[in-house]
């Protein structure tokens, strides 16, 4: 399961970086600046072809992709560099990736929206009078190692259905059913790879670290929506989600530097493992929600005014337009490299309470 897990952040990662290059690639070649290579995942090359002026590249490490542009530093002036385009064209070509991103996560959310969108934040937008395209249901998205559950063949990944034949459709009907049978035998109607099964289960006496049944329980629906209600709602979740991304961005750097830790609400990469490692069972619609809120992370943080970044290079060009200085390529390309480094702490940082967290 781990490998499968780790291929499937390779995929998703790799799609979004792609597509975020893709949009740089595409506003480039649109403003008339020349791009030198337009690589598939990242060096060492395994095939690539020239086509024009540019070449298209297959690398061999899947995490996305990259454009070269012909100078790509503020100072060249050449006919057909980025330093020579206009500040329109520049702030098109930094801010298509952004786009790209967004757009990808707004289409999602909208094809969601018409089939069936499962639950994503807490107080999620809603408009309109959505219909259920699949029922409240119980799923057992953990189950404790050694407990009744488990003794009796529940499995992470399925849906509780009833118990002693009374319907259960949320996490409070689970527990307080359990805490009201503790210690007797329970009858559990349990869906297992699209088979309903009756499953008798022990249930034990409580204890504060561990539940009667020794599931983690967590609601399911889908919701779906007519063609207008549904673009009107996917508009509201993509603005909630990047206003979520920008607060927990935000409480990062405040928990730092204030009280020496980082928030539950950011994951870094072990964080990001395991919720894929969670959300693989819940199915395709949860899974697709997982891709739209990497790639609205993508688009917002790419989109914030540090150095190494699309806003932070935008920043730089905006501050030379206005101010009629240029910087020299050495200065230009010392900052985006103190902000690469410290972004790159950053994430040690996060990686590290992930560890501890979840470790």
């Amino acid at each position: 399961m781990s490998l499968i897990v780790l291929l499937a952040i390779i995929l998703i990662f790799g799609f979004l970086v792609f597509i975020h290059e893709l949009g740089h690639f595409l506003a480039a070649r649109r403003a008339g600046v020349e791009v030198h290579e337009f690589g598939f995942g990242f060096p060492p090359k395994i095939y690539g072809k020239k086509v024009g002026r540019t070449e298209y590249s297959v690398n061999w490490i899947p995490l996305g992709g990259f454009v070269k542009l012909k100078g790509e530093n503020l100072t060249d002036t050449a006919k057909g560099s980025f330093g020579a385009t206009s500040f329109w064209n520049k702030t098109k070509i930094l801010f298509a990736g952004v786009a790209m991103n967004a757009l990808l996560a707004y289409v999602i959310l909208i094809g969601l929206a018409w089939t069936g969108l499962p639950p994503v934040i807490q107080n999620q937008y809603s408009y309109g009078q959505p219909t259920y395209a699949q029922d409240k249901q119980v799923m057992a998205v953990g189950v404790a190692e050694g407990s009744p559950a488990e003794q009796a063949g529940i499995n992470r990944g399925d849906i509780i259905l009833s118990a002693n034949g009374k319907q259960l459709t949320s996490e409070q009907d689970l527990l307080v059913f359990t805490k009201d049978n503790a210690g007797e035998k329970a009858t559990f109607a349990v869906e297992q790879d699209g088979q309903v099964k009756e499953i008798q289960v022990q249930l034990r006496q409580p204890t504060s670290n561990e539940g009667a049944l020794g599931v983690t329980p967590f609601q399911t629906y889908l919701l779906q929506y007519n063609f207008i209600d549904g673009i009107i709602t996917a508009t509201g979740i993509t603005i909630q989600l990047a206003v979520g991304t920008v607060a927990a961005f935000g409480n990062l750097i405040v928990g730092l530097f204030t009280q020496g830790t980082v928030s539950e609400q950011v994951a870094g990469p072990v964080g990001i493992f395991v919720l894929l490692n969670n959300v693989l069972a819940f199915g395709l619609p949860y899974v697709l929600i997982f891709v739209v809120s990497i790639s609205i992370s993508l688009a917002v943080i790419n989109a914030m005014p540090l150095p190494a970044l699309d806003g932070g290079r935008w920043v730089m060009a905006a501050a030379q337009k206005v101010s009629k200085r240029q910087l020299s390529e050495r200065t230009e390309g010392l900052i985006h490299t103190i902000g690469f480094v410290a972004l790159i702490a950053l994430m040690v940082v996060v990686t590290f309470f992930d560890i501890k967290r979840f470790g």
